[in-house]
């Protein structure tokens, strides 16, 4: 079971991904959209950037998991035109 408490503050999780990755920018990564959509619920932030200016949104769609990113953007996340992947 997994439990998930959540406040006014973002939780960050240490991965191979780098450091500064939310539970939100790891599920939409793994494609977990009902965790995604849980996180959500709870409040959590779908436009939290990382170090390097990567959201939960380019996390999915960096990996083609649109179903997350029509779920984030749903949720209130920006759309940015100006971020491009090489």
């Amino acid at each position: 079971m997994l439990n998930i408490v959540s406040d006014e503050y973002a939780c960050f999780v240490f991965t191979d991904l780098g450091e500064d990755r939310t539970a939100v920018h790891l599920a939409a990564y793994h494609a977990q959209y009902r965790l995604l959509y849980e996180l959500i619920e709870m409040g959590a932030s779908v436009n939290t950037p990382t170090i390097d200016g990567i959201t939960p949104l380019h996390e999915a769609c960096s990996k083609g998991n649109f179903r997350c990113a029509r779920l984030l953007i749903k949720a209130g996340a920006q759309v940015s035109y100006d971020w491009v992947i090489v």
